[in-house]
């Protein structure tokens, strides 16, 4: 059985012609749509574990002035010439606050 060639000249198979182009260029747009999406999800990702990582080393570095600067202090009580002890004590308490402050950031234990 042999159907007749498509007549374009049929407003049905123009119609149905022009969906399906519409259909293609959409998915085209949605498939480009989503893979913008998952780079971008994928560098904030990223960008979020180096983040990560620089703020624990700063968290670590002041827990290490504190450690330092209290053993210091333990050692020379009443300072050394050209620190006081007022000094070491604020300095103490600013490597403190700094630690505070970057308590919610999830850091792996430091190396022993």
């Amino acid at each position: 059985m042999i159907l007749p060639k498509a007549d374009l000249s049929d407003p049905a198979l123009h119609t149905a012609k022009e969906l399906r182009r519409g259909l293609r260029v959409l998915m085209a747009l949605t498939i480009f749509v989503y893979l913008f999406l998952v780079g971008v999800g994928g560098y904030t990702y990223f960008q979020g574990q180096r983040n990560t990582r620089a703020l624990c080393t700063i968290r670590n570095n002041a827990q290490d002035r504190v450690d330092q600067t209290t053993d210091f202090l333990r050692n020379h009580p009443t300072g050394i010439n050209g620190i006081s002890v007022a000094d070491l004590r604020r300095s103490i308490e600013s490597s403190r606050a700094t630690v505070r402050a970057l308590d919610d950031v999830n850091c792996p234990s430091p190396p022993p």
